[in-house]
């Protein structure tokens, strides 16, 4: 199984991308930030794509970066997303704070 991790902090999929790694369901996963997200998704053609949707590096105004690799994937193909993020105050409601 092709799975593409996208995230701006790699170390928190780590937990997530050993697990998997164990349990044989797919091997070398890679993890790309979001400027890469377009690219790596053309090259790999992904099976899941699991997507951070906040950029972390400003946590007193976090931004919903990843809103644009969702964005992308949904025009590109159809592609399972599993969405995830560490800061889920900043999503309240179906909308961004």
């Amino acid at each position: 199984m092709r799975i593409l991790f996208v995230d701006d902090e790699p170390e928190n999929v780590e937990t997530a991308k050993v697990h998997l790694e164990k349990t044989g369901l797919s091997e070398g996963l890679p993890t790309v930030n979001f400027s890469n997200a377009e690219a790596a998704f053309r090259s790999m053609l992904p099976d899941i794509v699991v997507l951070d949707l906040i950029d972390g590096g400003n946590t007193a105004d976090p931004k919903p970066t990843g809103n644009a690799t969702l964005q992308f994937v949904w025009r590109t193909r159809f592609c399972p997303l599993i969405i995830y993020s560490a800061h889920p105050e900043a999503f309240a409601d179906g909308e961004w704070r």
